[in-house]
């Protein structure tokens, strides 16, 4: 038996925070106004900053607000948690499914490369179904990684993009005067 583990005298039990109740857990008073929030993707990570949530048409960070009066409080990997006028909750959605699809010529031709490198490589010949299993199990296996790297990289690309915008449309403040000083200079 595994003895409780214990805790300083005089201190109160740690107590994980309640989450918030699904959008359908709401009255319907919390939820008259309430503008249309359609989630189509999500970008989970242990990173904050990097978490991204593709509602109503548009890529969001968590602490954006996804509507007028809605605000972004979190984004897990199945759900995503919202405050829309102090009222907090959730919205659940599915986590897509990994799957890689080949087109059949592109699988033909995996494949194909597959029973060449064995032959040229390892002087082996592998026929045709065994290379396709060993293809399915490298697109099961290792495509999420693969498929991961790239979110990341792409992600990165975006926040550099993102941080470089303001660069590119920035226009200086208060130039009114200064802009009708050099015309009136220039006549």
């Amino acid at each position: 038996m595994v003895p409780p583990a214990r805790r300083a005298r005089g201190s109160a039990p740690r107590q994980q925070p309640c989450p918030a109740p699904l959008l359908s857990e709401l009255p319907e008073s919390a939820k008259r106004g309430l503008p249309t929030l359609t989630i189509t993707g999500a970008v989970a990570s242990d990173n904050p900053a990097q978490r991204l949530l593709l509602v109503n048409g548009q890529v969001l960070p968590q602490g954006a607000m996804a509507a007028p009066e809605v605000v972004i409080e979190e984004i897990r990997a199945r759900s995503a948690t919202f405050n829309f006028r102090g009222t907090r909750f959730r919205v659940g959605f599915e986590e897509p499914a990994m799957a890689i699809e080949l087109s059949k010529q592109a699988r033909a031709d995996a494949i194909a490369s597959i029973e060449r490198w064995f032959r040229e490589e390892r002087d082996e010949k592998i026929g045709n179904i065994a290379a396709g299993a060993l293809l399915g199990f490298f697109l099961e296996e290792l495509g999420p990684v693969v498929f991961n790297q790239a979110v990341a990289q792409v992600q990165e690309r975006l926040q550099m993009r993102i941080m470089e915008l303001d660069i590119e449309v920035h226009e200086d403040e208060f130039q009114y005067w200064r802009r009708r000083e050099r015309a009136a200079r220039g006549r």
